[in-house]
């Protein structure tokens, strides 16, 4: 409920379509915490949460947003420690050290792992359109969008083994897949339906 607040900022969904609220909740902290993870900024980020709430400021939508506020906090201090950050690279001189990665060296598995995230988000978006879709008994949409769903996979292998980041051998299979998904797309979407294909994989480069 409390990132109901969050979700009145856009649009609101048609009615009958997939509540998104749900998946809000879980995503955003989870953003806020790969973005800030810091230790000291997650405990003041409680503490002042948690006052705000206790204190019962701006009524029921302050109360949401201190629930927010909470939720986003303890992601910061979650990754704070798997980083072993607070207040920057002061955490190491208290004696944190990190346990997942250091993002003042691990530049590569950063952006690895920040693309993986991006690219786990868009595909869960493109899955609950299927479902929509199908649900709706539109199928011919929801054909297109499990082919996009299935094209982004195989582009990604084909790119990463052009880039050598896996076996060139794998690289064949995967554009072979490419091009039979691409005329299947073209046939239930029309002849721009493969170009979405690049705004999907331009919305996961985007969170890097």
């Amino acid at each position: 409920r409390p990132f109901e607040r969050l979700l009145g900022l856009v649009p609101m969904p048609r009615y009958g379509s997939v509540d998104p609220t749900p998946w809000l909740a879980f995503f955003f902290p989870l953003f806020f915490g790969l973005v800030l993870g810091d230790v000291a900024f997650g405990v003041l980020g409680l503490t002042a949460a948690t006052l705000w709430r206790l204190r019962g400021w701006g009524g029921a939508p302050g109360r949401d947003l201190s629930r927010v506020a909470q939720a986003c906090s303890a992601s910061a201090l979650l990754f704070g420690v798997l980083f072993g950050e607070a207040l920057g690279a002061l955490g190491e001189h208290a004696g944190l050290h990190p346990l997942l990665m250091d993002r003042r060296t691990a530049f590569r598995e950063l952006l690895l792992a920040t693309l993986a995230v991006g690219a786990l988000h868009v595909l869960l978006g493109l899955a609950l359109g299927v479902w929509e879709a199908a649900r709706g008994r539109r199928f011919r949409e929801a054909g297109n969008r499990a082919v996009r769903l299935r094209m982004m996979p195989a582009a990604g292998v084909a790119i990463a083994a052009a880039a050598g980041a896996v076996p060139a051998s794998a690289g064949r299979p995967a554009q072979l897949l490419l091009a039979v998904l691409a005329v299947a797309s073209v046939i239930l979407g029309g002849l721009l339906a493969p170009l979405e294909l690049l705004l999907s994989l331009g919305n996961v480069m985007s969170y890097a």
